[in-house]
Order: C-alpha cells, then sequence, then structure tokens
C-alpha cells in the first residue's frame, strides 16, 4: 500500500511536467498549472467553467473547449478518451463533439479520407436538417434527414464522397460513412479536426489552429478580466479579428485588412525576435508576466494585456522587427547591488591595503 501511495504521487507530482520531456509546448505550461498565475486562472475558466487555485487542465476539464479558443492558444492536437463514443448496428460512432446548427446554418467536414460507401450513418438528436454531398465524379446529391431507429442515407451507387456539408437545423452527434456491401465503414469526424490516432486514447488536430503569433487588426479595451471572459465566451466573436485589451493603448484606426501572420525568427526563453506587418495588435500567445519588455525598430514600446493572459504590441502601418527581451527588475536590482557591494569590498580593500603598505613603510623608517 505505501509503495502504491508513493507511485500515486510521484505519477502526479510528474505527469503535468511530460511534455517537457518531449520539448512539446502545452498550455498548461512549466508545472502544469499546479501554481497558476491569476491572469491564467482567469483565462482557463473558460475551459473549465470557473477560476481555480489548481489550474491543471488534464484534471480539470470536462468537455471539450471551444475550438476558437483552442485555435487562440496555439493547440494544435487535443487528446481525449473514448467513454462517450458508441457501436450502432456494427459501427463505430466518434461522439466527442456536437455538432449544433440552426435554420440554414451550414457546416463541412473538414477532412474526408478517400472511402467507397454506399451509405452515411448519422447519429442525429432531431431528425431534420438536410445533407449535400458532392461525389468524386462531380456528381451533387442532396438528402433530407428523416426519422429511423438506426439513421442511414442511402446513396443511388457506390461511390466516393469529396465532400460533405451539413445544413440546419441539426443536432448532430456523430458521422460515419459505411459500405453496406462488405460492412465496411470510415468514421467522421464534426468540426474542424482530423483524428489522426485512435487508440487507447484519440488524438485530434485541430485543423482550425492560429499561429503562435499573428497580428490583428482591431482591438476592443475592457478592464474588467470578468467582461472580457464573457465576450471571449460568446461564439459570434472571433480572436483573429479582435484582440481585448486590458488597457487603452494610443488609438488606431480600424483596418480594413484581415488578421496577418507573424514570423518567429528567434525563440529562446528569455528572447522572442519576430517580424511583422501593421497596422494592427501584434498578438504573441505567451503568458503576460512582469519583467518582459519589446521594442519595435529597436525602440521602446508597451507590452499590453491582451486576450486576458497574452502579450501584445501596438504596431503602425508597414513592416517591422519586434523584439521581446526578459528583463526583470529584481535582476537590475540585484546587479546593482551586487555592485555596490563589490564597490564597498574592493574600497575596503584598498583601504587595508594602503594601511599595511603604511605600517611597512614606518617600521623600515
Amino acid at each position: 500500500m505505501y509503495d502504491a501511495i508513493v507511485a500515486a504521487k510521484n505519477k502526479e507530482v510528474l505527469s503535468p511536467n511530460l511534455p517537457l520531456t518531449w520539448s512539446i509546448h502545452a498550455v498548461d505550461g512549466f508545472d502544469g498549472g499546479i501554481l497558476p498565475l491569476k491572469h491564467y486562472a482567469e483565462f482557463t475558466a473558460l475551459f473549465t467553467g470557473a477560476p481555480s487555485p489548481d489550474g491543471r487542465l488534464r484534471e480539470n476539464i470536462g468537455a471539450v473547449p471551444d475550438q476558437r479558443l483552442l485555435a487562440l492558444v496555439n493547440a494544435r492536437y487535443l487528446m481525449t478518451d473514448k467513454v462517450d463514443d458508441l457501436w450502432l448496428g456494427d459501427v463505430f460512432y466518434d461522439r466527442q463533439f456536437t455538432l449544433r446548427l440552426v435554420e440554414g446554418q451550414t457546416s463541412t467536414i473538414a477532412y474526408l479520407p478517400r472511402f467507397t460507401a454506399t451509405a452515411l450513418g448519422l447519429l442525429a438528436d432531431s431528425p431534420l436538417g438536410q445533407v449535400q454531398i458532392t461525389f468524386a465524379d462531380g456528381s451533387i446529391s442532396k438528402l433530407s434527414i428523416s426519422p429511423s431507429p438506426n439513421l442511414r442515407l442511402h446513396f443511388d451507387q457506390p461511390a466516393i464522397p469529396a465532400s460533405i456539408t451539413l445544413i440546419g437545423p441539426l443536432t448532430l452527434r456523430g458521422l460515419s460513412l459505411i459500405d453496406e456491401r462488405s460492412g465496411a465503414f470510415q468514421t467522421l469526424t464534426l468540426g474542424q479536426y482530423r483524428l489522426v490516432h485512435s487508440g487507447d486514447l484519440k488524438i485530434y488536430d485541430n485543423l482550425a489552429l492560429r499561429p503562435r503569433a499573428f497580428v490583428v487588426p482591431n482591438a476592443v479595451v475592457l478592464p474588467d478580466d470578468s467582461a472580457a471572459r464573457t465576450l471571449l465566451a460568446d461564439s459570434t466573436f472571433d480572436p483573429a479579428s479582435t484582440v481585448i485589451l486590458a488597457s487603452s493603448p494610443a488609438p488606431l484606426p480600424p483596418a480594413a485588412l484581415p488578421s496577418s501572420q507573424a514570423i518567429i525568427t528567434d525563440y529562446t526563453p528569455e528572447h522572442v525576435r519576430l517580424t511583422a506587418s501593421g497596422p494592427g495588435y501584434l498578438l504573441l500567445t505567451d503568458a503576460y508576466y512582469a519583467g518582459w519588455v519589446a521594442t519595435v525598430d529597436g525602440a521602446p514600446a508597451p507590452i499590453l494585456r491582451a486576450d486576458i493572459m497574452f502579450r501584445a504590441v501596438q504596431l503602425p502601418g508597414g513592416a517591422h522587427t519586434v523584439e521581446f527581451h526578459y528583463e526583470p527588475l529584481w535582476v537590475k536590482i540585484g546587479l546593482w547591488v551586487s555592485g555596490i557591494t563589490w564597490a564597498a569590498v574592493l574600497s575596503l580593500l584598498a583601504i587595508a591595503f594602503w594601511r599595511v603598505k603604511e605600517q611597512g613603510a614606518r617600521h623600515k623608517g
């Protein structure tokens, strides 16, 4: 029992830092959110439901976060279990994601493997809506969803779907291509994800991924983090086009250009160099933390707290080089104290040496 408890505690202590072993960046960061920053706790409440003194996401997330937010934090891979998946009629359905479409709203399956099928199986909470399928030969079929205990939409003949678009109103939990001639099937993933591994756990590739740094054309100022969290949680808010700032910078005219990617040319723990074009706000999705300073084309620039927990720098029009340096005040104070201390020590040594030399001269005299 003692060994089992020790092993369990070791697992709890070590698992948050496992990404470090493989040099993989994780949203939790170092120590897996065990000692989270205040702004980290405020932001990740969007994932867990409420700010927590223990910010470890792996233990606290009960559902897949909004893909807009996963894209914002540059989370390329999502790992989940298989608890909610379902076998129905000898066909496997991935129920990790729920797709809800209102009247007339559409959603296209992001990734379709090449698979010859005779039917499309659906797990629909409401037997409404339509499915438009474009096949590899260029033909298009629009099928209406109707009530059925084992809902399948049959094709006129075996064919390879090249595109599947779902049309609301529709609430969908799972989707699979089925070849009823052989019993083979191909499970599909809802939303902008691609299933890249399915074993004891599932790993999804986030196809809506945002880069680690990008330029956002517009900004809104919300000093209150609760208000900022409410806005980020709004499904109509697009973090790629508008950044939420905690303080007001010098205003920029609204930009007509879409967001653009910044290029990271150097990235170390204490220094980041990027090239980017304005006008807009360069958003670096690294933690906002005291001690970081920034320059734009060599001139000092204020770092703005953005989207609750990230760093942003305002850019005028044109191409720019932006650098972030970690220069905490305590290091400067320590250098000053060390310098003063060494100066005092050297002064005392000089005085002592002068006195010894003077005494030696007197003895000789």
